[in-house]
């Protein structure tokens, strides 16, 4: 038999691989948000917080009255006032800032300015100013929008591609009807994603304004609130993917309290009205179902995607934001800035478990989260003790003085009416073991490419060895460091050292024949990667080659669901006939780098046509192509039949099943789409595993008849 036909080559023109979706239940309430509380950061009297910006849980920036920009380096513990001497007097409406050092602020009147830093507030310029009446700015990455009252009849949009350094006005909008304005007294009445933009306007008139093309077609949609227009009242919205709330209100009713909101399912081509409970001028989401609206009356909180509202908290404040590391912080008046505070169990880092080994006459760290404010006492059976306070993020830090090497102990920690107790613990030497896939082979069978060592049967079986301990890390991607990884402190015996990292394991051995126990290893691996991304941003910083990756890393990172629809969007799908112009013939299987592809990084379409023989027509099949390298997707006679479309598959064998009415004609078309994310790709299979193969026999007796893919 020939093998697969013809192949076609696309550019891979999206990053970072993603797994399929997954469906869950219906909206729950998450009693980590409904039972949260504002833990006040910062108060200054007669200052009104308009703006507000979140890096992470330890870089903010506020904007307010008086040219006030205020910035913290340490999750609010202190702050610093780091406006522009130009702006002193003015009101800065908002703000957007893409790290520690590069800030946007913004005021707003008859004549507007947009100043920007790059060096952390010491200095600022003007890079926009116009006597339009500035409402909001916002930004995805380097991408950002500045909206404004409308002008010469059209909405007053300007969008930037270079983080706010130069800007250019949009004209493709639709033309202002009566009664819009911008209102977005506080918050942010506009988001972006990508070349998606999505604008809500306010006034006696209000309109979703929506584009996917970065500007040059745009959507209008009317938004139904529930009680009228905000005539004069502050708007926000906030998406989250598809899902998007809008919420408003008039505050020259402070007694009556009037406010609106509306959802949208569909990135704002239809809007639905939500009953609300007051004027509201910020709105963030706090996670998939969660969404939070603050305002000066009060606040909010949905957990159904803003189709229903129950009070929430304080009142008091302006604008809410939600950064991408999940912490939650607000800004109002008096200069109050707070950070939302869920309960959260107490707990120690999983480093820190039973049966570790701690390292002899020296000091650990050990940490772990638990309820903002409260005190965790650390006891030990040596007699070391210890306290530590638990900061407004949850964390807290507490070191412990080690005994001298030897003996099995024990360590208790206490916070509130909650302990944890460590047991079997061990004083001894802790070695890290880190590497590629040579460091995570294993000692035992695992599958796929871990075969295991020579006689790893009796080499686990032999494995008695009480004093060496393993901690593997699970492995985890991140663009800053961690506090917390994953895994377990595991005693060595044949029931656990299977799995150890074999090259670990035996020099661990070896260090206990020579009388160095006990010995405890974390191992943390991950095979493929380089160097780079082990280094950390401060240390790789000095070097221009890696500028562009640094940048990368420090951009806001989009919600996962639109990352993973976009990224999917992008791969090319199977073009049909007018794709063999390009093709050419090859023999599976075959990995890329010997079948003439190099170290091509990309998509690359197999096509092959397969005549049937009579016993195998109208029947199921398997389809069996070994392992793939990276992710895959299978068509036959132009349906979808499966596919691995993840991260991880590149060593797992794929079988997929061919129903009967699929086979029922004499010919089969098959095309399978190979996407590889770096590395090695293609077919890494035996040519034994390339097959079809019924998957019983024509009498119902069990499996008979195959046909050879390879070749």
């Amino acid at each position: 038999m020939t093998g697969y036909r013809n192949v076609l080559l696309a550019a891979l023109v999206a990053s970072s691989p993603l797994g399929a979706f997954a469906t869950g239940r219906g909206p729950q309430a998450n009693p980590a948000w409904v039972e949260a509380h504002w833990r006040v950061l910062h108060g200054r009297p007669g200052v009104s917080l308009r703006g507000l910006a979140v890096v992470d849980a330890r870089t903010l920036w506020a904007t307010g009255s008086g040219g006030t920009v205020l910035r913290s380096l340490d999750g609010g513990a202190s702050w610093r006032d780091v406006g522009p001497a130009a702006a002193r007097g003015d009101e800065l409406r908002d703000v957007h800032a893409f790290d520690a050092e590069t800030a946007l602020a913004m005021t707003a009147g008859d004549s507007s300015r947009l100043y920007r830093t790059s060096d952390g507030g010491a200095s600022w310029t003007v890079v926009h100013q116009d006597d339009a009446f500035f409402d909001t700015i916002e930004f995805a990455g380097s991408r950002g929008v500045l909206f404004g009252d409308p002008t010469d009849e059209l909405p007053y949009v300007w969008s930037s591609v270079d983080a706010g350094a130069s800007w250019q006005r949009l004209m493709g909008l639709p033309a202002a009807i009566a009664g819009e304005a911008g209102f977005a007294a506080s918050g942010s009445c506009a988001s972006v994603a990508g070349a998606a933009i999505r604008i809500v306007t306010g006034g006696t008139a209000t309109r979703c304004l929506a584009t996917t093309d970065g500007g040059v077609a745009w959507r209008a949609t009317q938004l139904p609130l529930a009680h009228g227009e905000p005539s004069q009242g502050a708007f926000a919205v906030a998406f989250r993917g598809g899902h998007g709330v809008a919420v408003g209100g008039d505050y020259r009713e402070p007694t009556r309290s009037v406010g609106t909101a509306a959802w949208t399912d569909d990135g704002g081509a239809s809007w639905h009205p939500a009953d609300a409970l007051g004027y509201r001028s910020g709105v963030a989401w706090l996670d998939d179902q969660h969404v939070l609206a603050v305002g000066e009356q009060g606040a909010s909180l949905s957990v159904d995607r803003g189709r229903t509202w129950r009070p929430f908290g304080d009142a008091g404040f302006h604008v809410v934001h939600a950064a991408a590391d999940g912490s939650v912080f607000a800004a109002g008046g008096d200069g109050r800035i707070a950070m939302l505070a869920p309960p959260q169990p107490f707990t120690v880092m999983p480093l820190f478990g039973s049966h570790m080994v701690l390292p002899p006459d020296d000091t650990v760290v050990l940490r772990g989260t638990g309820t903002p404010g409260e005190q965790v006492a650390v006891a030990s059976s040596w007699g070391g003790a210890a306290t530590a306070h638990i900061d407004a993020a949850g964390r807290w830090r507490c070191p412990l003085a080690t005994p001298p090497r030897g003996g099995t102990h024990s360590i208790t920690l206490r916070a509130g009416t909650e302990t944890i107790a460590l047991d079997d613990v061990l004083i001894g030497d802790v070695w890290l073991a880190s590497g590629q896939s040579n460091m995570e082979m294993t000692v035992g069978f695992s599958g796929g490419w871990r075969q295991g060592v020579l006689n790893w049967e009796a080499e686990v079986a032999a494995a008695d060895l009480p004093e060496l301990r393993m901690f593997t890390v699970e492995k985890a991607a991140s663009g800053t460091p961690l506090d917390v990884v994953a895994g377990e402190w595991q005693v060595c015996s044949p029931a656990t050292a299977s799995g150890f990292s074999a090259a670990a394991y035996f020099c661990a051995r070896e260090l206990l024949r020579r009388g160095h126990g006990p010995i405890g290893v974390v191992v943390s691996s991950w095979g493929g990667t380089v160097c780079e991304a082990w280094t950390s941003g401060e240390a790789l910083a000095p070097f221009p080659e890696f500028e562009a990756a640094l940048a990368a890393t420090r951009a806001p990172v989009r919600p996962w669901a639109e990352r993973a629809l976009e990224f999917w969007q992008a791969v090319p799908g199977w073009s049909g006939a007018a794709a063999l112009a390009t093709a050419e013939d090859v023999a599976l299987p075959a990995v890329w780098s010997q079948d003439g592809l190099g170290d091509f990084d990309g998509v690359a379409f197999y096509r092959r046509r397969v005549e049937l023989p009579a016993e195998l027509r109208g029947r199921e099949l398997a389809l069996e192509l070994g392992a793939i390298d990276d992710m895959d997707t299978v068509w036959c006679n132009g349906v979808r039949i499966g596919g691995m479309e993840r991260e991880g598959a590149w060593a797992t064998p794929r079988s997929y099943t061919l129903p009967a009415n699929a086979t029922a004609g004499a010919v089969l078309e098959l095309v399978v789409r190979v996407l590889d994310t770096g590395g090695e790709g293609g077919f890494s299979g035996t040519p034994a595993a390339m097959k079809l193969a019924a998957t019983e026999s024509a009498d119902g007796a069990g499996g008979a008849g195959e046909l050879s893919l390879a070749g």
